[in-house]
């Protein structure tokens, strides 16, 4: 029988109520997200966001939970929450896993790290859903939230940097993979991934270190151009990588009175049902995951997905000359549309706005960002299979209008936005590529 850790019954929940009142605000120059300050903007946002294309970026991810599981039954926990087949997941490997609600939807995502026999490790929201888990099901565990800090370190010139500072030869480590290094004399785990895609490397901090790398980061990358980057920009990395992320693109199918919603909402997209916000692991790409011979919840759900997919996630490229009118309409008598921060939306939240085609609802639009490297304002989108093909012209309608229900959201006129069809990830590149001469 599949097992069904959280139920909920959506029904009850009022969209109106638990999702917009009340984002996470940026104070001055930082911001704070579940409970870690870190800095918004180092230098100049349109060199920061230049640099993990240029040269290389150090992002700092300290704001995601650190979830460490260790026990005999570690691999049965991520495999009974997860939709992933995790047979032959072995010591030092990764694996990007996506735990469902009962109707195959994206309850949380992250990358699982195999750190060590019968330990495993996952950043980000899947934490708080699968502590819940252990607690509630007959599994040999222990779960520890650790104050580990997570960095970025990404670009063309990042295999450089990590090569120059790094003791073992990190370049040998294969795509998905981790291994333990030491870096400032202190232990690091470091994953070869690839973000927007360029190579890189994710790295594993204890609190107590964090300082002392950081600064040979920065120390030695200033030979390659290295820019740290602050959240004001790097938020936009989710858009060009194809990479949705809970509560910036869609609302986690996860809510009880004992997890209230810590999200809100804006945009012209409306509706009665919170489950409109929910997104499946179909629609973003992520259906081969799925281990059709396995027992989870949603697996029924995403076997119909999957034969009869509804919608899929693309990037919208906004038509230029109408994103140059809503600055535009600041700048001249009479009324103003919803103004979009540069280069992206600077509060915790999800942007959701109609797409359309003819007239009619094909789609949502997420939170956009602008992309200095492609002078282009970009969003995720999913969109009905049949309009998805890039090149498809299509509408956005921007802002809810006169009376947002957002009280963070200002009294605006809502715009018709041109818009165009374009894949997602918005550039494709061979994100598995062995490092050759430091790069890809």
């Amino acid at each position: 029988m599949t097992a069904n850790f959280i139920e909920v019954d959506e029904s009850d929940i009022d969209p109106e109520e638990v999702l917009r009142e009340g984002e996470e605000p940026l104070w001055g120059g930082k911001e704070v997200t579940w409970g870690q300050e870190l800095t918004r903007e180092y230098t100049n946002w349109i060199e920061e966001q230049r640099s993990w294309r240029e040269t290389v970026a150090l992002g700092d991810m300290t704001y995601m939970l650190n979830l460490h599981v260790k026990g005999s039954d570690a691999i049965k926990l991520f495999d009974d929450t997860s939709i992933n087949n995790f047979d032959g997941f072995d010591v030092g490997e990764c694996k990007h896993a996506v735990q469902c609600n009962h109707n195959g939807k994206i309850i949380s995502e992250g990358v699982v790290e195999y750190i060590d026999e019968e330990h495993l490790a996952i950043q980000g929201f899947p934490a708080p859903y699968l502590i819940h888990c252990a607690d509630v099901g007959d599994y040999d565990v222990s779960t520890e939230v650790v104050k580990d800090h997570v960095y970025e370190v990404i670009g063309p010139n990042a295999p450089d940097v990590m090569a120059s500072i790094a003791t073992e030869d990190v370049l040998d480590i294969p795509f998905m993979n981790l291994s333990h290094i030491e870096i400032a004399d202190h232990d690091v785990i470091a994953i070869r991934h690839s973000l927007a895609g360029v190579p890189g490397f994710e790295l594993l901090i204890p609190g107590d270190a964090a300082d002392e790398v950081r600064a040979s980061i920065v120390d030695a990358g200033k030979e390659y151009g290295l820019r740290e980057v602050g959240t004001r920009t790097w938020y936009t990395t989710r858009i060009e990588s194809g990479l949705p992320q809970g509560n910036l693109d869609y609302i986690p199918a996860l809510y009880t009175d004992s997890v209230p919603s810590a999200f809100s909402t804006d945009g012209s997209f409306q509706s009665d049902d919170i489950t409109d916000w929910y997104r499946s692991p179909v629609e973003f790409g992520w259906g081969h995951y799925a281990d059709l011979d396995g027992d989870y919840p949603g697996r029924d759900a995403l076997e119909r997905e999957i034969e009869n997919p509804v919608r899929k996630l693309v990037t919208l490229e906004w038509d230029r000359e109408d994103v140059a009118d809503i600055y535009g309409s600041f700048f001249r008598q009479g009324d103003t549309y919803k103004f979009q921060e540069f280069p992206t939306k600077q509060r915790v939240g999800v942007r959701a706005d109609e797409v359309r085609k003819d007239g009619k609802l094909i789609g949502v639009s997420t939170t956009p960002g602008y992309m200095y490297p492609f002078q282009q304002m970009l969003s995720l989108t999913t969109i009905d299979v049949e309009y998805s093909d890039p090149g498809t012209e299509v509408t956005v309608l921007w802002g809810e209008g006169d009376n947002p229900s957002n009280p963070m959201i200002e009294r605006h006129t809502q715009k018709e936005v041109s818009a165009t069809v374009a894949p997602a990830p918005y550039e494709d590149k061979d994100r598995r590529a062995e490092f050759t001469d430091g790069s890809v």
